[in-house]
């Protein structure tokens, strides 16, 4: 998992779900759907967003334009 892949999650999540969550939780979220991309897609997977994301604001809006 990458810092811009973890990033680039973590700002999806406030853009399109309103969760604003820290880059932990989207590098969490990233290899969560990574998981699902993976072969075994029928599993369950199960991630948690458990800070909150001040720090997504930091780097620039949110939604890119």
């Amino acid at each position: 998992m990458t810092d811009e892949e973890a990033i680039s999650t973590a700002r999806r999540l406030a853009a399109e779900e309103g969760i604003f969550a820290g880059f932990s939780s989207g590098a969490n979220v990233a290899a969560a759907l990574q998981l699902l991309r993976a072969e075994d897609r029928d599993q369950t997977v199960v991630t948690l967003a458990c800070d909150s994301g001040p720090e997504v604001f930091e780097y620039g809006p949110v939604v890119q334009s």
